[in-house]
């Protein structure tokens, strides 16, 4: 939990920084770095700093999305999701090392937190939820000469053992295979409904949207030209969201109806997601989100067994 409000803290205050980026109080704020940084015979003019501070910023949202999924799913007893909390922990707190005592404070938090995940009575916890069955039985020894009750059960073990998975469509589906489906569904639905509407207005009423944006609350945050190549970049990413969107929407239906091709699409397309969302920063970073949360649900020992019950 410790790893997850973390993790939400730091992209409030991320996301603050990026709506205010490259303003006059952010450059002033950077100024007696930008010195530092010339002093040590770094070349750097302010144009360039902030470029790189740009990208670093877009890498932390990755990351900060995705220790909030990964702790969420952790503290329900996901095994990947426990390694994907242990490694965000260990990345923050090194990031966070050089704000002062406050960030050095934090990063001992955050690898106490890491640490407390790999405890032995963390360890047994995860464990039973992996096996709530308990642990399997030990071979027997070959070497051993069977008495006639105990051939007759290694018989049925083995028997059991070598039994044919049910289909999967007579297989209970999990809860994670179903909400990963719907949520790349409604997703993909809303991203390219969302794309085709504004390729309709761009090819058909740019000119009435330009001026509505113009004269909207938000007229001083772009100039004429900054406006301009603010549509032409939408447009692009919308012609290649809305077929990913449509990919995304078959490989989410196939998911909810049981074909085995869906995991694997639905993965495939997830990750894509993940990748280009935080891009276009800030709606991007729900896309970000929803596959992030995707790609842990599928990950899951029941999704991954549910996949390969027909093998």
């Amino acid at each position: 939990m410790f790893v997850g409000i973390s993790s939400f803290l730091m992209l409030m205050q991320l996301m603050g920084a990026l709506t205010s980026w490259g303003t006059i109080e952010m450059q002033k704020a950077l100024e007696p770095t930008l010195t530092t940084l010339q002093e040590r015979g770094f070349d750097v003019t302010m144009i360039e700093l902030l470029a790189a501070l740009r990208w670093v910023g877009l890498s932390s949202v990755v990351l900060l999305v995705a220790g909030m999924v990964f702790a969420a799913y952790a503290v329900r007893g996901d095994h990947v999701s426990r390694i994907g909390a242990t490694v965000t922990a260990v990345v923050l707190a090194l990031l966070v090392v050089p704000f002062g005592l406050v960030g050095i404070l934090q990063a001992v938090f955050l690898l106490f937190a890491a640490g407390t995940l790999w405890a032995p009575d963390a360890r047994g916890w995860y464990a039973t939820r992996r096996h709530p069955d308990g642990d399997q039985p030990a071979p027997a020894d070959p070497w051993a000469v069977p008495t006639p009750g105990a051939q007759t059960q290694t018989t049925e073990t083995v028997k059991t053992i070598e039994a044919p998975a049910p289909p999967l469509s007579t297989t209970k589906r999990p809860n994670a295979v179903l909400a990963a489906g719907l949520v790349t569904v409604l997703g993909s639905a809303l991203a390219g409904g969302l794309s085709a509407l504004y390729l309709v207005i761009y090819g058909l009423a740019r000119e009435e949207y330009v001026r509505v944006l113009q004269d909207g609350p938000f007229a001083d945050w772009y100039t004429a030209a900054e406006l301009d190549q603010a549509m032409q970049f939408a447009f692009w990413g919308s012609l290649v969201m809305l077929p990913l969107a449509v990919a995304g929407l078959a490989a989410g239906l196939s998911l909810l109806a049981r074909k085995r091709i869906g995991r694997v699409a639905t993965l495939a397309l997830a990750w894509i997601t993940a990748a280009a969302g935080f891009v276009a920063i800030p709606l991007g970073l729900l896309g970000t989100a929803a596959a992030v949360a995707v790609i842990v649900l599928l990950n899951r020992d029941e999704s991954r067994s549910w996949a390969d019950g027909a093998h």
